[in-house]
């Protein structure tokens, strides 16, 4: 009898032109993301930083097109390892084959494909695009501006909003950076700024990883429509995450 491969297989093998579209598209639509985020800094932060922002805007279209273009370079095989990241129903087996196969290739921006493409977080894969929003950020840290207005939050507010800690206080963004406005900043201890951030990106990647505590916490927040108030409040996933991920840390201090 004549072996036969399996449907999917098949549209696999058959499919790769589209795959690859696939694949830059979704490059496509994150360096979207990534411009819409640095044009916002640039509409909210003073007027010094525009300039910054635009000439990081000219970077994100270089990376972009770079990646795009190892696209169209890469073999078969790299592409439907790719590929299979990209798939919510991959087994898990088959999944860390690809990522076994991804860690092994010469090229490492390969990995930064995959961390786009890939549904969920891959550990030790960098994205790509992220460096110019690092870039941005960390001149904004270290400007004069930002430090005036820091010190100037940690008089008015003398402990951690959420543990009550006086000591290692530092200023978290609650919706990004974009937002510097008194609402949209708390005054958090190092460790509790550390486990938000923690939790964020667990509801942000993986939220059924949540422990149980949070869990409960969550239905909570839902119960008194707390969660659907903060989705108005926030303009995108991740704002809203950073959002709940606040709120949940104070519902478990309130709570304990």
């Amino acid at each position: 009898m004549k072996f036969r491969f399996p449907k999917l297989h098949i549209s696999w093998l058959d499919k790769r032109r589209e795959k690859r579209e696939f694949l830059k598209n979704k490059i496509r639509k994150r360096a979207e993301v990534v411009r819409k985020y640095i044009q916002r800094l640039a509409n909210n932060w003073p007027e010094e930083y525009k300039e910054l922002c635009l000439e990081e805007l000219e970077d994100v279209e270089k990376t972009e097109n770079e990646l795009i273009n190892l696209i169209d370079a890469l073999d078969n095989k790299t592409i439907d390892n790719l590929f299979i990241l990209s798939r919510e129903d991959t087994p898990t087996h088959i999944r860390d084959q690809a990522i076994r196969f991804i860690r092994k290739h010469p090229d490492k921006r390969v990995q930064g494909i995959a961390r786009i493409a890939s549904w969920v977080s891959i550990p030790g894969f960098e994205p790509p695009l992220r460096k110019h929003i690092k870039r941005v950020e960390q001149r904004r840290k270290g400007a004069s501006s930002w430090k005036k207005k820091k010190r100037e939050i940690l008089k008015k507010k003398r402990k951690c909003e959420v543990c009550g800690s006086r000591e290692n206080l530092e200023v978290h963004h609650l919706r990004g950076l974009s937002h510097e406005s008194p609402e949209d900043l708390a005054v958090l201890c190092r460790k509790c700024h550390k486990e938000l951030h923690a939790l964020a990106e667990t509801l942000k990647w993986q939220p059924y990883k949540l422990r149980r505590e949070f869990r409960e916490l969550l239905k909570s927040l839902e119960a008194k429509g707390v969660v659907e108030d903060l989705e108005k409040q926030a303009g995108n996933k991740e704002e809203h995450c950073y959002l709940l991920a606040y709120y949940l840390l104070k519902e478990k201090a309130r709570t304990s």
